[in-house]
């Protein structure tokens, strides 16, 4: 997934919204001058890796 800021109205979308879209639709976007990329920061590369962190394997239950 990739995050963008869109350029300009489309389908829907008012101009200045950001969102994630697959990496085609973002490539698509920017190649029409629709969108930009927007990078990421410091700290939602952070978070994203401390959700990540979080999360742990369930294994069978112990009555199986």
């Amino acid at each position: 997934m990739a995050k963008v800021k869109l350029l300009k109205d489309h389908n829907g979308q008012i101009a200045g919204t950001e969102g994630e879209v697959s990496e085609g639709r973002a490539n698509y976007l920017v190649r029409t001058k629709v969108a930009e990329y927007v990078e990421e920061t410091e700290s939602e590369k952070k978070a994203k890796a401390a959700v990540k962190k979080q999360t742990k394997k369930v294994g069978p239950c112990k009555s199986c």
